[in-house]
């Protein structure tokens, strides 16, 4: 029904529609007609929906590492990966997914910035393995400067390693753990680096890597790093086996404590 406000009709008139545009004109257009969706139409929407919600909460947990400085499309880019692994991972009989430790071999390697590429300015990648309940990351020596690059007027870098956890088939994911060391651009040798961090059962671990550079001259530090340099980028994961249970809240002398793991929106599997 249209309605007419002593100047304009607005609203619907048989199967057109009558609205005020730019300027006081009325502009009359036909109605959208409903668009049934398919079935394929549907679960690619809801498989689209699963990987910006895996998305979402990976940028959340790994900002430790990029410190927010991604390239303006890296949030597409990252859902498109995600996208590739659900669906690669979705039965369409039984309309559930099944994961197994390389279903995620595709998110290794992705980038934060592609303006600053890690792997431009780091090239000992760390090697990521699991031992029991243990992750284990392992950056090998290297040498400064020959693998490690510093821009121009840097001389302080700070490394970090930063693993991010999700439950899939229960949509959790918790605080992330993280890691650091510093080099500076003195020519030297860096020993080989080893770092341990938990690795809950039935969780899909993901670790990443990233750079802060910064100028520092005695107590003064200016740091380097902006949106269009921040070379970070997801170096390994692992999805652990077994089944996850989540804890129960935590209770010491009857204060009560908020749960470890939360919840991720919209992440349905």
């Amino acid at each position: 029904m249209a309605i007419f406000d002593g100047k304009h009709l607005r609203g619907l008139i048989g199967n057109l529609v009558s609205k005020k545009g730019k300027n006081g004109k009325t502009i009359v257009q036909t109605a959208p007609e409903e668009v049934r969706q398919t079935a394929a139409s549907i679960r690619a929407a809801t498989i689209f929906g699963n990987a910006s919600a895996l998305g979402l909460a990976l940028r959340k947990e790994l900002t430790d590492v990029n410190f927010g400085f991604n390239d303006s499309g890296m949030v597409n880019r990252l859902t498109t990966v995600n996208r590739a692994v659900f669906e690669h991972c979705f039965n369409q009989d039984t309309k559930t997914y099944t994961f197994d430790d390389n279903s995620f071999n595709n998110i290794k390697g992705f980038e934060f910035n592609i303006d600053s590429l890690l792997s431009n300015y780091f090239w000992e990648m760390p090697v990521v393995s699991q031992e029991g309940d243990i992750l284990k990351v392992a950056i090998p020596m290297f040498n400064v400067p020959e693998q490690i690059k510093f821009p121009t007027g840097t001389n302080y870098c700070e490394i970090y390693i930063c693993v991010c956890y999700v439950v899939l088939d229960q949509g959790l994911t918790k605080g992330n753990e993280v890691h650091s060391f510093y080099v500076t651009d003195e020519k030297q040798t860096i020993e080989a680096k080893n770092f341990s961090f938990s690795a809950p059962d039935g969780c899909l671990c993901v670790v990443a890597m990233g750079l802060r550079y910064a100028s520092r001259y005695e107590n003064i530090q200016t740091v380097y790093n902006s949106k269009k340099f921040s070379p970070a980028a997801i170096v390994g994961q692992t999805l652990t086996p077994g089944i996850f249970i989540d804890p129960l809240e935590r209770v010491e002398n009857g204060k009560h404590y908020a749960k470890e793991w939360s919840r991720i929106q919209k992440l349905k599997l």
